[in-house]
């Protein structure tokens, strides 16, 4: 097996995943393993998976955490979730946007606050993880991709290990070359050959142990790994493959946000865009909606 297959397969996966589950018990333990999820986001994710929980019991639990509930009104705005009017009240994000997708985007709101690390590179990660939750959420949308929420926690969350990895000084990012941090696909061959793991078998361990759900603990684990996800198919696959294409286009925007040719027939001959039956013309039709959506989730998670 090539190197080049060996990345999206990963045959050396086991390995991989158990040297990322070592690391948070070594040397994360008091950065992840011991951190508790934030009280309120606990209680109000509780309240959003019980079926018979009204838009009352949720509007006072999240407007007591004023951060919490400005970011969601400001998300529920955005274009990537928006429909019609304005939201102005939690009451009306949540009966716009339904429990199973308020629910994502608090869990993802909270999680993306668990690892308050400093600095250039921990701001670039950041704005890269709210820019890549804009993007796959448009492409969830046009896909008409049943679990748009998913899909924004994987955006959100998919370089939480980095995150990880940096708040404990495991990795020093600093020291990369910035094209190397922010060309897809690059920097977690680097971890690996440094640390025997890499972010994305980390940050799913992380979002594991906080009993995330199966599929975005599987999506996160995959991202740099599409021929497993391929292999198994389904949701998987779509996500991982809408999650890496996000991921491309999240780099573009931020370097040079116009659409050129060149650069059109680049992403679509891309193995995500043809996994996903995504084609050219789609694509240029929605990159006004993904400019939008990716400066707009910046200044709600960001700014």
């Amino acid at each position: 097996m090539s190197s080049v297959e060996a990345s999206w397969f990963g045959d050396d996966l086991l390995a991989v995943e158990g040297r990322a589950a070592q690391s948070v018990a070594a040397a994360a333990a008091q950065a992840v393993g011991l951190k508790v999820f934030p009280a309120v986001a606990q209680h109000v994710m509780g309240l959003l998976a019980d079926p018979h929980a009204t838009i009352g019991d949720l509007r006072g639990p999240i407007e007591q955490d004023a951060a919490l509930a400005s970011r969601l009104l400001r998300v529920a705005n955005s274009v990537a979730y928006s429909r019609g009017r304005p939201v102005a009240s939690i009451d009306d994000a949540v009966l716009r946007l339904g429990h199973a997708q308020v629910r994502a985007i608090v869990a993802g709101i909270s999680a993306f606050g668990m690892f308050p690390a400093e600095g250039e590179v921990a701001e670039r990660l950041r704005a890269h993880g709210a820019g890549v939750a804009a993007v796959v959420g448009v492409l969830g949308r046009t896909w008409r991709q049943e679990h748009v929420g998913d899909l924004f926690l994987c955006g959100l969350l998919h370089d939480l290990g980095k995150l990880a990895a940096l708040q404990v000084g495991e990795v020093s990012y600093a020291d990369l070359p910035r094209r190397v941090l922010e060309t897809p696909d690059c920097v977690h061959r680097i971890e690996r050959a440094r640390t025997g793991y890499d972010h994305a078998a980390l940050g799913a361990t992380v979002l594991a142990g906080w009993r995330f759900d199966r599929d975005v603990v599987k999506t996160v684990a995959w991202h740099h790994r599409p021929g497993r996800a391929y292999a198994e198919g389904g949701d998987i696959g779509v996500s991982v493959a809408l999650l890496r294409l996000a991921d491309q286009i999240d780099y573009r925007l931020r370097t040079q946000p116009e659409l050129d040719e060149a650069y059109l027939d680049e992403l679509t001959q891309r193995g995500e865009a043809s996994y996903c039956d995504l084609s050219r013309d789609v694509i240029e039709a929605v990159w006004p909606k993904l400019r939008q959506a990716h400066a707009e989730m910046q200044a709600a998670l960001i700014g």
